[in-house]
């Protein structure tokens, strides 16, 4: 009990004005620094920041007391009021800072304002799709080429998700899409072809459902490995995710978290 009355005289008496310039201090640079986050970053932040502003607002009765003589005199029975709600002023701008950090960290926003994650050097949403040239077949002077092998047959194309899979050795960029992404070396059976040896021709499966992804080993020679563990069966992917399949690194990322 007497620590509390102490630190309620220390908030109204201290430095002559009162303590709680320190919380107003604290909560002016909390607002700041979503401000210039946020423009940094590009992030429309207004909520966060309006979460901020207003409830710093309740330190204005503690100000008002501090430089007042005549409202001390006036309003001394709201004097415990004006303690807690201006304690809550000072508090709550930095734990809203503290959230938004939390929320954007390595996200940055577009002029569209798509927020995506900072790994992929540019808005995926913004950028135009990317065509893989198809390579001209040219068979061998005066020799029959031989009959393909039977594959499967290719898969129908489907809308792009909100996540793709970042390819960190090759530094590509491989989009996914609603319903299933299917993933291995060969050209004809999967919608990402990956050029490594030690991949199977149909290695893992991709299925999107109302915004979750789950991943599925497709009987490869070599196995699935999600975060260092031996893909047993199906396992839903989360944010940053690192998928390893042969001797390719797949790093899973998604705007929608």
């Amino acid at each position: 009990m007497d620590a509390t009355n102490s630190f309620f005289i220390w908030w109204f008496e201290q430095w002559g004005i009162g303590g709680w310039v320190i919380f107003f201090l604290v909560a002016v640079a909390a607002i700041a620094w979503i401000i210039y986050d946020s423009q940094s970053r590009r992030i429309r932040a207004l909520g966060w920041l309006m979460g901020a502003i207003l409830p710093a607002l309740l330190l204005i009765p503690s100000i008002i007391f501090g430089f007042s003589a005549t409202t001390q005199d006036q309003l001394q029975n709201l004097q415990e009021t004006f303690f807690y709600i201006g304690l809550i002023g000072g508090i709550v701008p930095v734990v809203v800072a503290v959230g938004y950090g939390i929320t954007y960290q390595g996200m940055r926003g577009c002029e569209h304002g798509h927020v995506y994650d900072a790994a992929l050097g540019a808005c995926p949403l913004c950028a135009p799709p990317r065509v893989e040239p198809v390579p001209e077949y040219r068979p061998a002077p005066d020799r029959t080429p031989p009959a393909p092998p039977p594959v499967s047959p290719a898969p129908p194309a489907r809308p792009p998700a909100n996540a793709w899979l970042l390819n960190e050795g090759a530094n590509r960029t491989h989009q996914l899409n609603q319903g299933d992404t299917r993933v291995g070396r060969g050209k004809q059976a999967n919608h990402i072809v990956l050029g490594d040896r030690a991949v199977s021709r149909e290695h893992i499966l991709i299925r999107e459902d109302r915004g979750h992804f789950t991943i599925y080993d497709r009987g490869s020679r070599t196995g699935t490995y999600v975060n260092g563990r031996r893909l047993e069966g199906p396992l839903m992917l989360a944010h940053d995710d690192l998928i390893e399949i042969g001797d390719t690194r797949l790093r899973f990322v998604t705007s929608r978290r």
